[in-house]
């Protein structure tokens, strides 16, 4: 027989008591806590014992107090079950660890058999602490990264290229008005703003073709509600093997920060144009002290076949010096002379029924007006702003012959500000002429009007801390709104 024969017929047959010291060697090297416990729930039996603890302490003692005292039930129940029924089953509590540490075991539960015939128990012990840490510090992570998500106000989206499915959180649904999520391509075609869309294109090509996706600000319009909003999205492509398998990102409501961009420019525009307004003001103003007295003194002394050219003189240097006038306002070098706590609602309605009256009779023009539309301010400012806004719808409204004019005014209260919001059903105002609006000499107009109105309008409204902003699409109206500061 070979040697290597000899010493298989020895490890098969070898005498018992050898087989007794590796079972002993097993039982006090393996990992884990091997316990025999009576019915009476008590330890005869350990192979190790925890640092700090012998086998005559150990031996002997309630089994439950080595759980946690508020899970002991978990554990108590798990050995009466395997008592009663036979079966095998497993529990995980808190428990005694090492020097009287708190530790995480998973435990299973087995019936045996007692030499006497009663039924006891055999519980294995894992120590799982170190895994329930870990556990426990990705749990920590995940949720302060949830919080950081949602503190960033930042909504999450993921497009498996190779699958095709796309996943929008909850956040990226109500952003775009839809539950129905959508891949980059299907994005750009539906939800972004037509006069956005080569832009968004390029940066999708770019993305899907192993780029970065980076949208840049851009307008999507919300099917849900036809909501115009401007967002910004950016997104990480995965490769794989060189080429894009995924693309996980976010997109941010960029909204309320265009908005006050946009006011940021207009104001250091109008602050730059206001400065140059009141140079030439002043200076014109210098002309006129000097003609309109000079026109008086001709007057007396023109003989009466020519006095009619001296009063148009007179007529255009009063314009002129009216003009005048309305450059200071618009510079902000003239401020409201009086102001007290008026309530604006029969304001509203007087300049609309003056309107009503005035107007071509053509012109469904409506008011509602709410109560409570209390603010400081001089009544005449206020009276001019509306006015002016009013007679830019009328000239706009008109300007089409094929459609039932209309403008409505709506006069209300939100919170600490109230509002007047004039809609026309006019052909609506460029983009590109939007941003200049309230710029002084900016019309609408083409022939008529000298582009003041709406730039005094809106100096006015600045001068009494609030805004006025222009919504508008081609072909579908406009809508100026007046917010301005309630008075309590």
């Amino acid at each position: 027989m070979s040697q290597h024969g000899r010493l298989h017929q020895q490890l098969r047959l070898g005498p018992e008591e050898d087989a007794a010291e590796f079972l002993q060697q097993v039982l006090t090297t393996v990992p884990a806590f091997i316990t025999r416990i009576d019915s009476d729930l008590r330890i005869r039996y350990v192979n190790q014992v925890l640092p700090g603890y012998t086998h005559a302490d150990t031996i002997g003692m309630d089994a439950l107090e080595f759980v946690a005292p508020e899970e002991r039930e978990v554990a108590r129940g798990c050995f009466l079950e395997v008592l009663r029924t036979g079966m095998p089953s497993m529990y995980s509590v808190r428990g005694i660890g090492p020097h009287e540490t708190t530790a995480h075991y998973d435990n299973l539960v087995t019936a045996v058999q007692d030499l006497d015939g009663t039924r006891g128990l055999c519980v294995v012990t894992m120590d799982v602490t170190d895994k329930q840490h870990a556990i426990e510090e990705v749990e920590r992570s995940e949720q302060t990264l949830r919080v950081m998500v949602e503190a960033s106000a930042v909504a999450l989206w993921d497009w498996d290229l190779v699958t095709g499915v796309v996943h929008w959180d909850e956040r990226m649904q109500a952003l775009m008005g839809s539950k129905t999520p959508a891949d980059l391509t299907t994005y750009v075609d539906d939800f972004v703003h037509p006069d956005d869309r080569e832009r968004a294109t390029a940066a999708a090509a770019e993305a899907i073709s192993g780029g970065e996706w980076d949208s840049s600000p851009h307008r999507i319009i919300r099917p849900s509600d036809g909501e115009i909003r401007w967002v910004r999205s950016s997104g990480k492509v995965m490769m794989e093997g060189g080429v894009p398998v995924r693309i996980i990102g976010g997109t941010v409501d960029h909204t309320r920060l265009h908005a006050t961009e946009v006011q940021l420019r207009q104001a250091q525009k109008m602050e730059a144009i206001g400065g140059l307004a009141a140079g030439v003001a002043h200076n014109f103003n210098n002309v006129l002290t000097v003609i309109l007295p000079a026109l008086e003194l001709l007057q007396a002394v023109t003989p009466e076949s020519h006095m009619p050219l001296v009063d148009e003189a007179k007529r255009s240097a009063s314009r002129a010096a009216e003009m005048v006038r309305h450059l200071l306002r618009c510079s902000g070098r003239s401020q409201p002379q009086t102001t007290q706590v008026h309530d604006l609602r029969g304001l509203v309605d007087e300049v609309v029924a003056m309107c009503q009256r005035t107007f071509d009779h053509r012109i469904d023009l409506q008011a509602t007006t709410e109560p409570d539309l209390r603010v400081k301010s001089d009544l005449a400012d206020i009276q001019q702003v509306l006015l002016n806004i009013l007679l830019n719808a009328r000239d706009a409204v008109l300007k089409d012959t094929n459609i039932s004019p209309k403008i409505s005014v709506r006069a209300y209260r939100e919170s600490d500000r109230v509002f007047i919001r004039v809609e026309d059903n006019g052909p609506g105002i460029p983009a590109d002429l939007q941003d200049r609006l309230f710029q002084p000499f900016v019309t609408t107009k083409a022939s008529v009007g000298t582009g003041l109105g709406l730039a005094i309008a809106s100096t006015i409204v600045r001068e009494y801390g609030g805004v006025l902003v222009c919504e508008s699409q081609l072909g579908e109206g406009a809508i100026f709104t007046v917010e301005i500061p309630c008075s309590t």
